[in-house]
């Protein structure tokens, strides 16, 4: 290792061993890309973690680059080719001084290279590594939208897509593949815009008259564009071949998968589904975050009580513990920061899985096939042959599937997984409805996790306001919680939050530990309103509405998200 380099600075440092850094070098040279990248991508390192170590060791200031609103005229000052390389981003130029966000403050090379560039002083901030890499994105994305594209779609005839030519994955950058192609430009820009603006979905649905593609972004659906209804065939063909599915087969339902490549090196997994309707198929696209790989229990945004709480019983030899809450409210991330904690080589861990959206090293996934009646009950019954410490079950939907993981979780193993239930007393006699009958459930349950996923406020243009007491009482805010309510905020919208007033979602929950006094009124039968009504007043249980009040008496959400979650169960 070179002297003075960062390898050097993290062997000597107390974060990291000799072994490990060596380890990434090794995959460094084969994979590319930079250290840092590798290092956060194996889960060696914390991203922020190490951010602030070498901000310190560097004598550089950290910096929340989430909290910038970079000026395309100061990116301009350098050149895309050069920021990828050294993943470094400008976001303020005065005078002859230019602030630059670098994940590396170490590497004097890319310091030259940005001063003989720019003519100017650099002056370093440091900020975590896919903070930079998605400011990058942003700044340097090709200015052709999804919009631009649909425009050349209105006077082109539908033609099929060929299927020859399909690679591994698909460049979405504007240099990559600028195809002269209407169609082929349309998806990529498509791909391109979804991936800069950090949507979760994209939705392709063909109508009579024209097709409608929508985004889903925190959790919200805004429509983008209206390709005409001729060309629709032809868009959903494409994704199939990126897809690898039948172009011919426009009948029964498929799932594939595709890979996206910036020209960042970074690559992007879709999960597609296809599903025919009367006016033709309709494609979503899921684009799997791979950074939800790597979250740990300490960054979900438990209290320390509720965090304590959780790893006691994860740490347990046997018993159950359940995730809730509705699709798309953050329980596979939940389950894997579980699954990250306990992945050790003394665990056999198994998980089955319908689909299998991100693939981690140490765990041995199976995915569902209902086509050949492989179930989550058939795979269970294998694991429970295969010597297993700790069992994932993606969900417990029928009877079969909960006896079978109510006799895993009662005979020497962990058991997790989830149920699309309300909160965490509801589960309880959903898992009784099943079949399982309540001195086993009590018994065997250790832990009840119901969540969701508030929209966060943007911190750009959210403006205090006096929410008046009558209000608040209305709510369900105790008269002698009032005081706490002094700093509410209420939404605007701007510029870096695309008008919604929101940037972002947190995730918050309601944990529900089955001691003793619990037990009791499980088997005796007691109605689970009043068993929660008891936890409450107790000060043992703090229910969905009650953490979605704290979101919003310290800024952070809107009283309009809190009302949504009442709605919404």
């Amino acid at each position: 290792m070179k002297q003075n380099s960062l390898a050097v600075k993290l062997s000597k440092s107390q974060l990291l061993s000799e072994g490990d850094v060596e380890k990434a070098l090794v995959l460094q040279k084969k994979n590319g890309g930079s250290l840092l990248s590798v290092l956060v991508d194996q889960g060696l390192l914390d991203e922020e973690q190490i951010a602030r170590y070498l901000a310190e060791a560097t004598q550089c200031p950290y910096l929340d680059l989430t909290q910038f609103d970079i000026d395309p005229t100061v990116a301009g000052l350098i050149p895309p080719h050069l920021a990828r390389k050294h993943q470094a981003i400008p976001i303020s130029k005065a005078s002859r001084n230019l602030v630059v966000a670098l994940a590396d403050p170490t590497n004097i090379y890319a310091i030259d290279d940005l001063t003989q560039v720019t003519s100017m002083q650099i002056q370093v901030v440091v900020s975590k590594v896919s903070d930079i890499n998605s400011a990058i994105e942003k700044s340097y994305a090709p200015q052709r939208s999804v919009s631009d594209a649909a425009d050349n779609l209105d006077s082109i005839e539908a033609k099929p897509q060929q299927a020859g030519g399909v690679r591994d994955s698909l460049m979405v950058d504007g240099s990559a593949e600028a195809s002269s192609d209407p169609i082929i430009s349309f998806v990529n820009s498509m791909l391109s815009e979804a991936i800069r603006l950090g949507v979760s979905d994209i939705h392709i649905e063909p109508y009579e008259k024209w097709t409608r593609v929508r985004f889903r972004k925190d959790g919200t659906l805004v429509e983008k564009v209206k390709p005409p209804s001729h060309v629709a065939g032809a868009i959903v063909s494409r994704i199939k071949i990126l897809s690898r599915l039948d172009i011919a087969e426009k009948r029964r339902p498929q799932d594939g998968r595709m890979k996206a490549q910036l020209e960042s090196g970074k690559s992007v997994d879709f999960r597609v589904s296809v599903i025919p309707t009367v006016h033709g198929e309709k494609i979503v696209m899921r684009i799997l975050d791979k950074s939800n790989l790597n979250v740990k229990i300490k960054d979900l945004g438990f209290t320390e009580h509720e965090q304590k709480i959780l790893i006691k019983n994860l740490h347990q030899s046997q018993g159950m513990i359940l995730v809730t809450g509705p699709t798309g409210s953050g329980k596979t991330t939940t389950l894997y920061s579980f699954i990250n904690h306990l992945n050790t080589t003394e665990k056999n861990i198994s998980t089955a899985e319908d689909p299998v959206e991100y693939k981690l090293d140490g765990v041995n996934q199976v995915q569902i096939r209902s086509d050949i009646d492989f179930d989550f009950a058939s795979a269970l019954r294998s694991f429970l042959r295969q010597d297993p410490d700790i069992i994932l079950v993606g969900e417990i939907r029928d009877n079969e599937t909960a006896g079978v993981a109510f006799k895993a979780a009662s005979t020497g193993h962990l058991v997790l997984s989830t149920l699309h239930t309300n909160d965490t007393l509801s589960t309880i006699y959903r898992l009784i409805d099943l079949g399982v009958p309540a001195f086993m459930v009590a018994e065997t349950v250790s832990v009840i996790m119901a969540q969701r996923l508030m929209k966060k406020l943007c911190k750009s243009c959210s403006e205090e306001f006096t929410i008046d007491k009558g209000t608040l009482l209305e709510m369900g805010v105790a008269e002698s919680e009032i005081s706490k309510y002094s700093r509410v905020k209420k939404k605007k919208g701007c510029n870096s939050c695309g008008q919604t007033g929101y940037r972002g979602r947190m995730p918050i929950f309601e944990i529900l530990e089955i001691d003793f006094d619990i037990k009791k009124k499980i088997i005796a039968g007691e109605k689970p309103a009043h068993i929660k009504k008891y936890l409450i007043q107790s000060g043992q249980l703090r229910s969905l509405r009650m953490a979605a009040l704290e979101k919003f008496a310290q800024g952070l959400t809107s009283i309009e998200e809190v009302n949504y979650l009442s709605q919404s169960g």
